[in-house]
């Protein structure tokens, strides 16, 4: 298959629409002209925009609040493309904002205005019976949060429940800033509660945006109590220990507010983290010449040492010298990994621009006789999903030949993600395909439960299964995230493999609040008889001798 690459421009919509659409799309469309490479600025603010198309975006609000945003009927379970791209569109210029940072009312305005506008063309789409898709419920979750509409929040989220789809890192983070933003501490626990219950990770940027939030809302003993329970969480996830950063604000609040207790507590804390070492600013120039240093000594060098060295350079701007230290990790021993170039990946999600650049660097660099190495360009394949522009990937990936590099699990996950997030499952089996046969490239846990996710979003939804099969026959263990899929997907289709599926899980040792209520609230509603050959299948499941239980006909 082919894919064009887009360089900066949107693409051309041809919607038949109404008029407001229309003169948005057109609008929007003219706001990304192709640049100049030294034109291009990542700080560049949405202020330009705003002013350009604030009249036609409220024309588009108007419009869906009077009904005048009208769609044809479609069948069941499909997608309205155009709207989807016309939502993704009016997402797309919202730039991240500090906790701290108060908006102006013109730009309160600006996001009221295409809140609603995504919104109203959310409920013609769900009124004509069409499914949104992940990419969907995220746009439009965004522009919710960012315009402070709490029944848009809430009403995402029951979508989001409703379609058995899973939040994505970047939803829990919009979602815990939303709360903060309004004020909704008590929510925010219970909302992170809920997900903690359900067997999901909450990301530390997320609890960091919360312990601010209480610090600033001088809610002192609930910062501390919550400081103390990321203390506990960290022994099991050590992504989500404190900082030095954080510790830092708190003991300032903590003191300011002749906290005792919490002055304690994140003294001590605070002074062992610094005689760690972990409290290091991230300066180009003295990273590069501590590792200077290192290396004259004969120290080894490990993968935090290169990561901080790429974050610096990241910080700085200098995204070709932070894709130089990739290949020369590469070349000392060292994998660079997914996480490695997570600084690569947040410095292109600034500004969708900076993609385009990244990759024309990557030429650059290969033109002037210098090695790639293929995490770099799996780190713009992850900035090009992360905008759910799967065109993009995809054309992104198979320029790997002219780069010279050798795609892996990691680039084909990250396509695979992609494929998830716009419920592309022809596109996933495609790319899979290429993958096995063409590169060799051995799935790995990650990319079943990918190709799960996928299936399961379908109306058929067979495949899910026999991946599932699959995935166990190569050795890997489901998670509890993959059965929650199944089993939900299976009661809302009144498939009664939902059983099966919840006896496997509870086999494996998940236990899940949600499913376990989920079932039991099932089981009393639909009594259904057990004969001897289901009762068989339902103590062997976790042998699985007999994987063909999947596999009856619904």
């Amino acid at each position: 298959m082919a894919f064009r690459r887009p360089i900066l421009s949107c693409r051309t919509w041809r919607c038949g629409l109404t008029r407001p659409v229309a003169r948005l799309q057109s609008s929007l469309s003219a706001a990304k002209t192709v640049v100049n490479e030294d034109e291009v600025s990542p700080s560049s603010s949405h202020s330009d925009l705003a002013e350009a198309d604030a009249a036609e975006i409220r024309n588009v609000a108007a419009a869906s609040r009077t009904g005048d945003v009208k769609i044809e009927a479609l069948p069941n379970g499909t997608k309205d493309v155009k709207h989807e791209e016309v939502i993704l569109k009016l997402a797309m210029p919202i730039k991240p904002r500090a906790h701290t940072t108060a908006k102006l009312d013109s730009e309160d305005e600006f996001d009221w205005a295409r809140d609603v506008a995504a919104f109203g063309m959310l409920e013609s789409l769900l009124k004509v019976g069409g499914h949104p898709s992940p990419a969907i419920l995220e746009a439009i979750l965004k522009l919710a949060t960012h315009a402070g509409n709490d029944h848009h929040v809430q009403t995402v989220l029951d979508l989001y429940e409703q379609y058995w789809l899973p939040l994505s890192t970047k939803s829990l983070l919009m979602i815990g800033q939303h709360y903060c933003d309004v004020e909704a501490y008590e929510q925010c626990f219970a909302f992170f509660d809920k997900q903690i219950n359900a067997g999901r990770e909450i990301p530390a940027k997320a609890w960091l945006t919360l312990t601010l939030g209480l610090l600033k809302a001088d809610a002192m003993d609930v910062a501390l109590g919550t400081l103390q329970r990321l203390e506990d969480l960290s022994k099991r996830n050590p992504s989500l220990a404190n900082t030095p950063a954080t510790l830092y604000i708190a003991l300032i609040s903590f003191s300011d507010a002749y906290h005792l207790k919490g002055t304690q507590w994140t003294w001590h804390r605070a002074r062992r983290a610094t005689q760690q070492g972990k409290s290091i600013n991230l300066d180009m120039g003295a990273c590069t010449n501590v590792l200077n240093y290192m290396d004259s000594l004969g120290m080894s060098l490990h993968t935090y040492h290169y990561a901080a060295l790429i974050q610096s350079y990241c910080v700085a701007g200098d995204v070709k010298n932070a894709f130089m230290i990739l290949t020369i990790m590469r070349e000392a021993g060292v994998a660079p990994t997914s996480t490695t170039a997570g600084s690569i990946l947040e410095f292109m999600s600034t500004d969708p621009a900076l993609i385009d650049r990244a990759y024309f660097t990557l030429e650059d660099l290969k033109t002037s006789g210098a090695k790639v190495d293929i995490a770099a360009l799996n780190a713009i394949i992850d900035a090009c999903v992360a905008i759910a522009d799967i065109s993009r990937a995809v054309a992104t990936f198979q320029d790997y030949k002219k780069l010279d590099v050798q795609p892996n699990a990691d680039t084909m996950n990250s396509l695979l993600t992609g494929c998830v997030a716009v419920s592309q499952k022809d596109l996933a089996l495609s790319l899979i395909k290429v993958f096995r046969e063409e590169l060799q490239v051995t799935a790995d846990s990650r990319t079943y439960t990918l190709l799960i996710s996928v299936c399961i979003l379908q109306e058929n939804y067979e495949d899910a299964f026999r991946y599932l099969e699959e995935m166990k026959e190569e050795g890997h263990q489901p998670s509890t995230a993959t059965y929650e899929l199944l089993i939900r997907r299976c009661v809302s289709a009144s498939d009664t493999r939902a059983d099966i599926a919840y006896d496997e899980m509870k086999g494996w040792g998940y236990r899940n609040r949600d499913i376990d209520n989920l079932m039991n609230n099932q089981r009393r509603r639909y009594e259904r008889p057990v004969d001897a050959s289901s009762a068989g299948v339902l103590k062997t499941i976790q042998s699985m001798t007999r994987p063909e239980a999947w596999f009856t006909p619904q």
